[in-house]
């Protein structure tokens, strides 16, 4: 039977990926915290919009953080999970050394 009990989840890393996982991940019941180097550019709440390709809102997800912090002392320790979300190009040292002609 798999395990249904709600997570602290803890995401790395502030940009798209962070604020398209937050309200699925709280949405299911969880505690997200978010690692990042801008905690005071952050709000509890946070608003992800489904828009057509004419940018009309189809749908709205709403998500809550219980904490955000620039200090990992501060999240990672009472983690259930950590979900790293950094830029792809982050995970091959440059942004342009991986566009090798």
């Amino acid at each position: 039977m798999p395990d249904t009990d709600p997570k602290i989840m803890t995401i790395v890393g502030g940009g798209a990926s962070a604020h398209v996982l937050i309200p699925f991940l709280s949405g299911a019941g969880n505690q997200v915290q978010v690692l990042t180097r801008r905690p005071d550019d952050w709000s509890r709440d946070v608003e992800l919009q489904l828009q057509s390709i004419d940018e009309d809102v189809l749908e709205t997800f709403n998500g809550r953080l219980v904490n955000v912090s620039g200090d990992p002392a501060a999240v990672i320790p009472q983690s259930d999970v950590v979900v790293l979300c950094m830029p792809v190009c982050a995970y091959r040292g440059r942004c342009t050394s991986w566009h090798r002609t």
